[in-house]
């Protein structure tokens, strides 16, 4: 079998996304294949900011692709050298933008990853949300208050308790809302909780409350 690199080429796709703001994201995409396996992704870049800005938003978003296809091929060589090559490994991502503006860049990506001998697909999302101004990635449980992030109860928003379990999940940030992401793609089951975010600005720290107060 001949060497993998997952990081094949890119071709900027005709597809933008957050036209009516000064920052947008464009579309790019990764494809390759091999004898035992395939890899398709698309994910974000955003445009529109000083280069400075772009290299370091740029990175993290690409970072997230880069590294579930690492992940996706180390697995897929082992299936491959347990199935003798017979069958393909697939993995395939997209993305949605959830918020683009001058604040913050919000984008959820559906992955779909079959092994070479797996019974069955597994499908999970994974999250990204980027600070504009800070350039910088941020998580929900960097932007609560200390005293809160080590409290296994923050409140109750949506008709759930919001644990502290919670704050690691995959989350995007809406126009109103967090939206905590739960389920499998495609399950049937409910994917998403919804958190105001005015319910949630009393435990935010002064970085949550940059963010979600502008």
């Amino acid at each position: 079998m001949r060497k993998i690199f997952p990081i094949i080429f890119l071709v900027l796709a005709a597809c933008t996304f957050g036209r009516d703001n000064a920052v947008s994201i464009v579309s790019e995409r990764l494809q390759d294949a091999g004898d035992a396996w395939s890899v398709e992704v698309t994910y974000p870049q955003v445009r529109g900011l000083k280069p400075q800005a772009l290299e370091k938003l740029n990175a993290n978003l690409k970072d997230v692709v880069d590294t579930a296809v690492s992940a996706f091929m180390r697995n897929a060589n082992a299936a491959a050298r347990a199935n003798s090559g017979k069958e393909q490994s697939t993995l395939r991502i997209t993305f949605v933008p959830a918020t683009v503006s001058d604040t913050i860049v919000s984008v959820i990506f559906t992955v779909s990853e079959r092994l070479a001998g797996a019974a069955h697909t597994n499908e999970y999302y994974l999250t990204s949300n980027q600070d504009v101004v800070r350039g910088a990635s941020f998580s929900l449980r960097g932007i609560v208050q200390d005293e809160a992030s080590g409290r296994m109860k923050l409140g109750s928003f949506a008709g759930m308790e919001l644990s502290r379990d919670l704050l690691d999940a995959p989350f995007t940030v809406e126009q109103n809302d967090i939206v905590l992401w739960l389920g499998i793609p495609e399950s049937g089951e409910d994917a998403q909780v919804r958190i105001p975010k005015n319910a949630l600005i009393p435990v935010l720290n002064e970085h949550g409350r940059e963010l979600f107060e502008h």
